[in-house]
């Protein structure tokens, strides 16, 4: 064989096509455990308003609820609720909140941090009603599966580059 004929080149594209493949198995695999995630995934607390105000540095709504065991606070930065929670979150009503630990507050080390509110309901109305954001998800599943298509055509159509050797 010459030295012409042999190319790293061929060898680790072929190489980086099935990692490509593995990564997007694994990508799919997350972006599809999102999307059939319901809000009964995500804890629920049942407690007492104890302290319902918007801060105006953070453009954020904290919500403190007084549970069985401890208080906890809760946040919610999407602005067309904060109306609402001014109007229906009253200092000594019940409440039950489903939230997510991995909110944008995550990084935020204080006591505020992490309890992102996905769902809310004040005296038996819902106030935050649960909404998926699947619009980005999709877009993404979209692109993996091309990605994954494309890298398997490639594997299946030019098994030769994998010793790298030209066809």
């Amino acid at each position: 064989m010459k030295a012409k004929d042999k190319s790293i080149f061929y060898s680790t594209s072929y190489l980086r096509s099935l990692f490509g493949i593995l990564g997007s198995c694994i990508a799919i695999t997350i972006v599809l455990a999102y999307l059939i995630k319901q809000e009964n995934h995500y804890p629920k607390v049942e407690g007492e308003i104890i302290e319902s105000l918007f801060g105006r540095m953070t453009q954020t709504y904290f919500i403190t609820l007084n549970t069985s065991n401890r208080d906890y606070i809760y946040i919610t930065s999407s602005k067309k609720d904060f109306p609402i929670l001014e109007e229906k979150a009253v200092i000594g009503k019940k409440a039950a909140i489903w939230f997510n630990m991995e909110g944008p507050h995550r990084s935020n080390r204080s006591k505020m941090s992490g309890r992102y509110i996905k769902k809310m309901i004040v005296d038996d109305e819902i106030i935050i009603p649960y909404k998926k954001k699947t619009g980005f998800y999709i877009f993404l599943l979209c692109m993996v599966c091309f990605i994954l298509v494309v890298n398997i055509h490639y594997v299946i159509k030019h098994p030769a580059h994998l010793a790298g050797r030209r066809e």
